[in-house]
């Protein structure tokens, strides 16, 4: 009875971990023609079930905001942090629910002349300092409760810097932070149903 408990333990372990390594890896694919988002990539590989792990409360239908190899350099050098490896399990899940939005969202979802206020999967009180109300639960459903960011897009126009090409979108984010969006409008995940776009914070 308990070799067979055992057993059933450890399919379910491998399961798990194909399950994470399919997830990172269809991500992965879906950047790699992106040079500037090496990285991630590294980040992806090296724990791929920390991605799973953010993801499991909302599923399939989100956006992952894609930081360049810039903007990890620099969040790396202000954690005192030499390589991505050395992020433990608690900063990635960190870093990963910060970098995901609760919805799957293209460039046109960002032509709203008033903005979008968008919850993220970000939900630790101690990073987390506006949470989505009723209304925005309302729209992006009730696991949506994650920190908030303010999306507005800047004119119509688009702009190309390297291999990164699309509108460009202003996030307001938690203390006071500004980041920048390319909306590249990426595809990933099951049906492609799940979009990517990239970040320079």
């Amino acid at each position: 009875m308990r070799s067979s408990f055992s057993i059933k333990a450890v399919g379910f372990a491998l399961l798990s971990l194909a399950n994470a390594q399919d997830v990172s890896e269809n991500l992965a694919g879906a950047i790699a023609d992106y040079d500037s988002l090496s990285l991630f990539r590294s980040l992806l590989g090296a724990a791929p079930q920390v991605l799973v792990e953010t993801l499991s409360s909302q599923g399939s239908n989100v956006t992952i905001l894609i930081p360049t190899n810039n903007a990890i350099k620099s969040y790396l050098k202000d954690s005192s942090i030499s390589d991505v490896t050395e992020l433990n399990q608690t900063m990635l899940q960190v870093f990963f629910s910060y970098h995901t939005m609760a919805a799957s969202l293209s460039s046109t979802d960002f032509d709203v002349s008033r903005g979008l206020s968008v919850p993220t999967l970000l939900k630790s009180e101690e990073f987390n300092n506006r949470t989505a109300g009723p209304q925005i639960q309302s729209q992006f459903g009730n696991n949506a409760d994650g920190q908030v960011v303010f999306a507005s897009r800047v004119g119509k126009g688009k702009r190309a810097n390297g291999d990164i090409s699309g509108a460009i979108v202003n996030l307001r984010a938690g203390e006071e932070q500004n980041i920048k969006m390319t909306a590249v409008d990426g595809s990933w995940g099951e049906k492609n149903a799940s979009r990517f776009q990239i970040v320079d914070k």
